[in-house]
């Protein structure tokens, strides 16, 4: 109940900072509220009116020199998907995270990359788990024959 209402509050704060950022239309203003509606996982509805805004501003030219950095991490996330190294993943994760993506593409990828993410720590827990059986069944299997020698 206690992450139910925390939940909500962080809900409701990306809201508000959504709807002050469309007010104001600042860029560095909009990206952070972008990302706090990321974090609290408002519907993409409701954040599209920001994303408009913010592609808006990208296609007159009006954005900071973080474009071409943005541009670079997408490409750092393609290549990361691509090789599916766990560590690698993770780090251009965090780095998009932090870049603050607004175009339909950049955030896609991104989302690719979390599914990514995913599949290769699942691959890894199944992977870990299979060799831990197999252990235990080669501990067992000698124990018996080491009790059948015994025994003989």
């Amino acid at each position: 109940a206690r992450q139910v209402g925390m939940r909500a509050v962080a809900r409701r704060r990306a809201r508000e900072q959504l709807a002050r950022a469309m007010v104001c239309k600042e860029e560095e203003e909009l990206r952070r509220a972008v990302q706090l509606a990321d974090e609290a996982m408002l519907d993409s509805r409701e954040v599209e009116g920001a994303l408009a805004l913010l592609q808006d501003l990208e296609a007159q030219g009006l954005t900071s020199a973080d474009a071409a950095r943005r541009a670079a991490t997408t490409k750092r996330l393609e290549n990361a998907i691509r090789r599916r190294c766990l560590q690698e993943l993770t780090e251009a994760i965090r780095e998009g995270e932090a870049a603050g993506f607004t175009l339909k593409k950049q955030r896609a990828v991104l989302a690719e990359a979390r599914v990514s993410l995913k599949m290769l720590n699942a691959r890894r827990r199944a992977a870990e788990e299979r060799r831990l059986r197999e252990s235990q069944q080669d501990g067992e299997v000698e124990e018996g024959e080491a009790d059948a020698a015994a025994g003989a």
